[in-house]
């Protein structure tokens, strides 16, 4: 079986998943099964299939040179971008106090992945 080109990954998976957001709203609430209700679940599935899908389809887009040429890069700015993100999610689910609890666990990740990096080029005993 063929894999899939990456335009047909992103525009595939989020039409499946507009369609699925569409159809769980109008099962869940019935106040969803007007046309305005209907265009703003499609919508809203779209968009969350392109957040969702566009990277895979990007990752699939990307010769394997170019990958592990900048293997080291990528992986740390995706770090970089997924402790900031947990760290707004922390500090807005939290209130007041949240903002401290957010730079902590952001902190906490990079001291975490810092010594996991140190253990990794270590050789192995």
């Amino acid at each position: 079986m063929r894999p899939l080109k990456p335009f047909t990954t992103l525009v595939g998976g989020s039409v499946l998943l507009a369609v699925a957001v569409a159809t769980g709203a109008a099962v869940v609430r019935p106040d969803m099964r007007t046309p305005r209700g209907a265009a703003i679940c499609l919508v809203t599935g779209a968009i969350l299939g392109m957040l969702i899908f566009g990277p895979i389809a990007a990752g699939d887009a990307l010769p394997p040179a170019f990958v592990r040429r900048h293997f080291d890069q990528l992986e740390r700015w995706s770090a970089f971008a997924l402790a900031l993100g947990l760290g707004h999610w922390l500090g807005m689910g939290l209130g007041d106090n949240g903002i401290i609890w957010a730079f902590a666990s952001v902190f906490l990740g990079a001291c975490f992945r810092i010594y996991l990096s140190g253990v990794a080029k270590r050789r192995a005993a």
